[in-house]
């Protein structure tokens, strides 16, 4: 079996991938798609060691799947879409323009397209001198990582006045006995990276050491037994150090995609005619859906900062009942005013 690892590949999908990546015309993403490619998904498998990451979007009217791949494959040929299950090999229903890594590509998708792409017969492969047939290829599947988070001076204990920030992404293996962090930060000249124990507004021993603190920051974590209950249980924190903050300039709390937790803040208000309601700083990419008076619902994501709203057109005076319903289950809700 595969052994779970992070490539800097990984991080360079992260640095360059996700910006460039379509939203739709409120500013949010549609579907994401988060896929890995190696040789050993390819039929029959190759003894290539080159990996890549793909990170792609079917915005949300299903028109288009912009797509953003790197990879580390030698003398690549071609890349290209393929159409097949995991463990056959299918015809080609798309050439990316460019196979050199970084690539971007938009591809306009027909109805059969995207019922393919949501059932997950549809592959990427990319080709090279050496395996002119393909030397990697990874199955479109969606999903995102099982923790993302954010890391800034607010959460630092006691806080820092800083701008700088980070985002980082780790795997957890099934098995739950490794974990792979990639973080990407701003922070001038960092001095250390690591992995705290601790809760939310306490600082904690270091459990594990990320190493170079330079960004992009990779590290493979063979976690220990008794640091498992903190990881589900939020109990684990990332912190990065400088020369003017060797304590912490910036931190984030592992958090695990869709839970809820308490640094979310919404509110919603009613003004000439419109309602509207934001989210800010909850989970990055997560679904969550606005209503008012419990009909005029919407579903949307949040963005890369964690961040979401909605506004409803020409609203009837009177007062007007908003919720916000969060993929962990929970729901808030408003009482609003139109005059």
């Amino acid at each position: 079996m595969r052994t779970l690892k992070v490539a800097r590949v990984v991080a360079g999908a992260l640095a360059v991938g996700l910006p460039a990546l379509a939203q739709d015309g409120n500013g949010f993403p549609g579907r994401m798609f988060v896929f890995q490619l190696n040789g050993d998904q390819m039929v029959p498998p190759t003894d290539s060691g080159a990996e890549g990451t793909c990170f792609g979007i079917l915005d949300q009217y299903d028109a288009y799947f912009d797509l953003g791949c790197t990879h580390n494959v030698e003398q690549v040929t071609k890349v290209e879409i393929r159409r097949a299950e995991r463990g056959d090999v299918g015809r080609s229903v798309y050439k990316l323009p460019s196979a050199a890594s970084p690539i971007r590509a938009r591809w306009y998708v027909s109805p059969d397209d995207v019922a393919d792409i949501y059932a997950g017969r549809l592959y990427v492969v990319i080709k090279s001198r050496q395996f002119r047939k393909g030397e990697i290829r990874g199955q479109v599947v969606e999903g995102m990582a099982a923790y993302h988070f954010i890391l800034d001076g607010s959460q630092v204990v006691p806080f820092t006045p800083v701008q700088t920030q980070g985002f980082c992404v780790a795997r957890v293996s099934a098995d739950e006995s490794q974990v792979a962090l990639s973080c990407t930060h701003d922070v001038r000249s960092p001095t250390a990276a690591g992995v705290h124990r601790g809760e939310r507004l306490q600082n904690g021993p270091e459990v594990f050491d990320l190493g170079d603190p330079d960004s992009p920051v990779e590290a493979v974590w063979d976690l220990p037994a008794e640091h498992l209950a903190p990881l589900r249980d939020s109990g684990l924190y990332v912190d990065i150090s400088s020369p003017a903050y060797p304590d912490g300039e910036i931190r984030g709390q592992l958090v695990h995609h869709g839970e809820c937790n308490s640094r979310e803040t919404s509110k919603a208000w009613c003004r000439d005619g419109f309602i509207q309601a934001k989210v800010k700083k909850y989970a990055w990419l997560d679904p969550l859906d606005f209503c008012y008076d419990a009909e005029n619902c919407f579903s949307t994501r949040t963005n890369g900062h964690g961040r979401a709203k909605m506004r409803w057109n020409n609203v009837p005076s009177g007062d007007h009942l908003v919720s916000t319903h969060y993929s962990c289950g929970e729901t808030k809700y408003f009482l609003v005013t139109c005059r």
